[in-house]
């Protein structure tokens, strides 16, 4: 199975609300240049997808299936538990005059290495044994999200983003359970 859509899709629920999508709306407005953040947010997704990926890459050839299999499930269910746990505010330095870009990239370059999405690209990627293309359709939903929402501007936070990070947290936390269940064999 082809993993860029999955991951596309997970990547963009998963970044509704999450720390990168909140800072780059902040940096956004700071910098009054959407251009310059979002090519920030691409350059940081597609650096952060590809670390994941070529871990993936690695460990892959070393693990059975099964097992695979039971990683693909514990990064579903760690992403499920992840959009479930309130966060933290955001901050964002005042004091930075590096310009828009590379405060962007620097600030969200940190906020993504290690979140919930670069295991789940992990995850997917040793189980499908893509990373490329796992990592491609990680990089573009997480730039899909955040883009609409720096696009969007102060009228995303309105949405009911709570409640939309508890359902995409049900929804990879049953997914995570139904992929264990399959791994060991038991449905």
């Amino acid at each position: 199975m082809d993993p860029l859509l999955p991951m596309l899709l997970a990547a963009l629920l998963l970044a509704l609300g999450d720390r990168p999508l909140r800072v780059s709306t902040l940096l956004a407005e700071r910098h009054q240049g959407h251009g310059a953040i979002l090519a920030a947010v691409l350059v940081a997704a597609l650096a952060n997808s590809a670390i994941a990926a070529a871990g993936a890459a690695l460990i892959a050839p070393m693990l059975h299936p099964r097992a695979a299999a039971l990683l693909l499930a514990l990064a579903l269910l760690a992403a499920g538990a992840a959009a479930l746990f309130p966060r933290r505010p955001v901050d964002v330095p005042d004091d930075w005059r590096l310009g828009g870009f590379l405060t962007s990239l620097i600030i969200l370059f940190n906020r993504m290495l290690g979140d919930a999405t670069g295991f789940l690209v992990f995850g997917i990627a040793v189980w499908a044994g893509q990373p490329v293309m796992t990592a491609i359709g990680a990089a573009i939903g997480t730039t899909g999200a955040i883009a609409a929402a720096v696009l969007v501007g102060a009228d995303f936070q309105r949405l009911p983003l709570t409640l939309i990070r508890r359902l995409v947290a049900a929804l990879f936390l049953l997914l995570g359970i139904w992929a264990a269940l399959t791994a060991l064999a038991v449905i």
